[in-house]
């Protein structure tokens, strides 16, 4: 079974929450898009998706049970290490978000430079020429700039938000 789906950075509950609810499939694939899924008697499972900048040692996973699933290098740069392990194992799960809140602060810095000096520079400019010359014209781009300001601003708000929970 194959299954195209996204989950960014910031969203690794919801994406082990989306391969835990796979009962009987197992994951065998991932391509940066799509999940490829084996059909197995065994499980359920416990997933761990683990992001590296650089090749990681996986010892404390392999250690309270897990095994590798798939590797993907990200088209961004990092690794991605999927684990699974029967749900009967109960040894805790091991968490480092340390690479993944580096890169999510990069991305941070890049929209606040962006937001900064782009979205501001044409929202004044129209705002502006919208005043000076009443012109509705200056509204459809002002509009539009408006919703992208705001859209930035929440996934911005995201991921300060997994930055200062993790």
């Amino acid at each position: 079974m194959i299954e195209k789906k996204y989950f960014g950075l910031d969203q690794v509950a919801d994406e082990i929450r989306y391969l835990e609810a796979k009962e009987g499939y197992i994951l065998k694939t991932f391509d940066g898009e799509r999940y490829t899924f084996e059909a197995t008697d065994e499980g359920p499972f416990t997933y761990a998706v683990h992001f590296s900048v650089e090749l990681a040692s996986l010892q404390n996973f392999t250690d309270v049970g897990f095994i590798v699933c798939c590797e993907y290098l990200g088209s961004q740069g990092g690794y991605y290490y999927f684990l699974t392990r029967p749900q009967t194992i109960a040894q805790p799960i091991p968490h480092n978000y340390d690479d993944r809140k580096d890169a999510i602060q990069l991305k941070v810095n890049r929209v606040d430079r962006f937001v900064g000096v782009v979205l501001i520079a044409v929202i004044f400019l129209y705002a502006y020429f919208f005043m000076k010359n009443m012109n509705g014209l200056y509204l459809i781009v002002l509009i539009p700039t408006l919703g992208l300001a705001a859209y930035v601003y929440t996934v911005r708000q995201r991921y300060l938000r997994f930055i200062k929970n993790n």
